[in-house]
């Protein structure tokens, strides 16, 4: 017996050995498209997660803020919101490694400057 057979689907026609792909193989059978993934919105998503913990809706006026919050909201550097953290000009919590400054300190510090500029400006 023969390694090889005469492929018939292919426009020429040539020998292909056993096993070997051709192009359009007429052996192979089609197959059903693969099940789509479960999107976030399907009722199994939601089941996935009724046991994970849930956090409550974010706060429009949050307690605290990060140091890349308190950046954004003050135009200011990583460096320097800790530079300030460290000479006392801004109070910061740490709650684990983590650094939050209360939204109650980033006002006072903000009324502070601004108090200061002004004093500045009148001298």
């Amino acid at each position: 017996m023969s390694n090889y057979y005469k492929d018939s689907d292919s426009a020429s026609s040539t020998n292909t050995k056993i096993g070997a792909r051709s192009a359009n193989p007429s052996h192979v059978v089609d197959q059903p498209p693969p099940t789509p993934r479960r999107d976030e919105t399907s009722p199994q998503a939601h089941r996935k997660n009724e046991n994970a913990r849930s956090r409550p809706p974010a706060r429009s006026d949050p307690i605290a803020h990060t140091i890349p919050d308190v950046m954004g909201m003050i135009r200011v550097g990583r460096t320097k919101i800790y530079e300030l953290i460290k000479r006392k000009e801004l109070r910061a919590v740490k709650i684990g490694r983590a650094t939050r400054i209360l939204n109650s300190d980033l006002r006072a510090f903000l009324t502070t400057r601004r108090a200061t500029n002004d004093n500045q400006d009148e001298d």
